[in-house]
């Protein structure tokens, strides 16, 4: 099967906010239990029009359908009490109340954006044929080309990230070449899928060993505050949701689609890639912040004697003091257990 993992928000063909934010609650920090530190790009110009032509072979492909078509239309009645609306103190209606001559000149002034060359890139909408063979991924391809240039840093932050054998072989292949590559991540104590966590785990010793400076993210991070005009407040219990990658602060890459197997091979995805200096360096900036060591746990290998051999450690600071783990820090008893168990689950990180 396939899955439709988009997310583009146009209008008019004239402006658009790409990125990687869904719609829901928590992606807008309207539910107090949780902050999802995401990243979007809003979009104006010839780019637009290139996400709406990506829009439009979804909307009117062979396998898209009415919901009308469907019997259990009338289940969407119950959507206000599947989805209940944020309270009334919190939520982007209430940001939005109360900044909404701001926004409207922001919308309007043209000269705040950053204007340099963009490519708005999209699966096809039926990735696998009758034979059932994957077609390639043009996202993926794009990402190759980018690596393939890169000579001095990339920058990924991405909140779920399995990269499998290949994908740590090209990461410390960069690394060895003198790129210097810096992955963020969720930690286990931040991640919202416990799953995915337990397949990235199997890979990060040898990324830490091939050069790798990987960064897993504390649940208790806040955002860059408002005024930054990037990500929004947040409080405690956050969550990594970007997809973010920065080759050489030039070429600038915000989508949805995550480093796993499932957006690889399942999902369909969407993104920009911005060659713009200034605006890479402006992300970048805005990351160094997420990788500082208030923000997210730095991995290191250390060589135990009894045992000899490496071993993780995760170290970080709080309060003003640096703290240092042996094992992953603030995930309850059952968060371990679980990514214990689904580690053991064969074939399950192609799914991932």
């Amino acid at each position: 099967g396939q899955r439709m993992h988009n997310k583009m928000f146009l209008v008019d063909a004239q402006i658009g906010i790409l990125g990687g934010r869904n719609i829901g609650n928590h992606y807008f920090e309207a539910q107090g239990d949780s902050s999802f530190r995401d990243m979007d790009v809003f979009a104006a110009g010839p780019v637009v029009r290139q996400a709406g032509g990506n829009f439009d072979r979804y909307w009117n492909s062979e396998i898209v359908v009415p919901v009308s078509a469907f019997p259990t239309v009338e289940a969407l009645s119950t959507l206000n009490e599947v989805c209940p609306a944020p309270s009334a103190e919190a939520g982007p209606e209430v940001e939005y109340a109360a900044r909404r001559d701001e926004f409207g000149i922001r919308i309007r002034d043209t000269g705040a954006l950053v204007w340099a060359n963009a490519h708005a890139i999209a699966e096809t909408p039926v990735r696998r044929s009758v034979s059932q063979s994957l077609a390639p991924s043009s996202i993926a391809l794009l990402h190759a080309r980018a690596r393939r240039e890169v000579t001095k840093e990339m920058l990924i932050a991405v909140a779920y990230f399995v990269p499998g054998s290949r994908g740590t072989r090209l990461l410390t292949d960069l690394a060895t070449r003198g790129v210097r590559v810096r992955v963020l991540t969720n930690s286990l104590a931040s991640t919202d899928v416990v799953a995915v966590h337990s397949g990235y785990a199997r890979y990060r010793e040898a990324l830490v060993a091939g050069g790798v400076e990987l960064h897993e993210y504390l649940p208790e991070s806040i955002r860059p505050a408002p005024a930054k005009h990037r990500m929004r407040l947040g409080a405690s219990a956050s969550t990594l949701h970007a997809k973010v990658a920065i080759y050489d602060r030039r070429h600038l890459w915000i989508g949805s689609a995550n480093l796993d197997a499932r957006s690889a091979r399942l999902n369909t995805e969407t993104g920009v890639m911005i060659d713009s200096p200034e605006l890479a360096t402006r992300v970048a900036d805005s990351l160094e912040r997420d990788l500082s060591p208030t923000q997210s746990w730095r991995l290191e290998l250390a060589y135990d004697q009894s045992t000899g051999r490496n071993h993780l450690k995760w170290r970080a600071e709080r309060a003003g003091r640096s703290v240092v783990f042996d094992r992953e820090p603030d995930a309850p008893l059952l968060r371990h257990l679980g990514a214990g168990f689904y580690s053991l689950i064969p074939g399950l990180e192609d799914l991932l």
